[in-house]
């Protein structure tokens, strides 16, 4: 019974802080895109283009650590 309780805690734990990751990474992606609606004017195509980018490899290692966490549970 112990050892059922610890890992349900490590569980939640584990769920309590990709859900604090993903509050950070929208907090972020929210700065970048109100930042970017404010200055449109003012950033070339590339500076644009390079953003999106950045946002996309974000968003990708996001999933990808989403997967991990998953899998993680799974093996548990």
């Amino acid at each position: 019974m112990i050892k059922f309780k610890r890992i349900t805690l490590y569980v939640v734990q584990k769920i309590h802080m990709e859900l604090e990751s993903r509050r950070s990474q929208d907090i972020i992606a929210r700065a970048i895109q109100n930042h970017f609606a404010k200055n449109c004017a003012s950033y070339s195509n590339l500076e644009v283009r390079l953003c999106q980018r950045i946002q996309y490899k974000q968003e990708t290692k996001i999933g990808i650590q989403r997967c991990n966490l998953q899998s993680q549970n799974y093996i548990i």
